[in-house]
C-alpha cells in the first residue's frame, strides 16, 4: 500500500531564509527546519520552480551554499520543476487575475498547483513593496491552493 507523502512549494524566501538560518520572529524558522528534516527523512517531497535559480544569484550566496542547492535537487524526493508551456499559460492567468503578482512569483504559484503541492511555503507578506503571497492563502485565480508560512506541527521544547 503506497504512503502519501504531503507536497510541499517552497517560494525562494524559504530557500534563502534556510541557507542564511535567518533569525526570524515568533520560530517561524522552526516550521523551515521542521518541514527540511520531513523531506531529509524522506517524509515529504519538496518542489520547486526552476526559476529558483535565477532569484538566487541577487542574493549574493557563498558558493557553499550554491553547493547545497545543486546537492539537494539530486535527491529523489526533491524536485526542480521546469517552466514548461503549461506553467507560462497558468502564470499568465494568474497575472491576468491580479496584475500585481509578480512574474516570478506567479510562475512559483503555477508549479505548485500544476505539480499538486500540499502548501506552498513562504515568508513573501508584501514588505518590499509586491502583494502578499500569503494574503493569497486559500485562492489563487480560483485555484484552492494553500499559501503559510512553513507551519511547526510538532511541539518542541526550547533549545531541542
Amino acid at each position: 500500500m503506497p504512503i502519501n507523502k504531503p507536497i510541499y512549494c517552497w517560494d525562494t524566501s524559504i530557500f534563502i531564509a534556510w541557507l542564511k538560518n535567518e533569525q526570524r520572529p515568533n520560530g517561524e524558522m522552526d516550521g523551515v527546519f521542521e518541514a527540511a528534516e520531513m523531506i531529509q527523512s524522506n517524509k515529504a517531497i519538496l518542489i520547486a520552480s526552476a526559476i529558483l535559480t535565477t532569484e538566487l544569484v541577487p542574493c549574493r550566496l557563498p558558493p557553499s551554499s550554491l553547493e547545497i542547492i545543486d546537492r539537494l535537487f539530486k535527491r529523489r524526493n526533491i524536485q526542480m520543476k521546469s517552466i514548461d508551456i503549461r506553467v507560462l499559460k497558468l502564470s499568465q492567468n494568474i497575472r491576468d487575475w491580479n496584475p500585481k503578482i509578480t512574474s516570478e512569483d506567479a510562475i512559483h504559484l503555477s508549479t505548485a498547483i500544476l505539480y499538486s503541492a500540499e502548501q506552498f511555503h513562504t515568508f513573501d507578506d508584501g514588505k518590499k513593496g509586491g502583494i502578499s503571497l500569503l494574503s493569497l492563502n486559500g485562492d489563487v485565480a480560483g485555484y484552492p491552493l494553500v499559501i503559510c508560512k512553513p507551519p511547526i506541527t510538532q511541539y518542541r521544547l526550547p533549545g531541542i
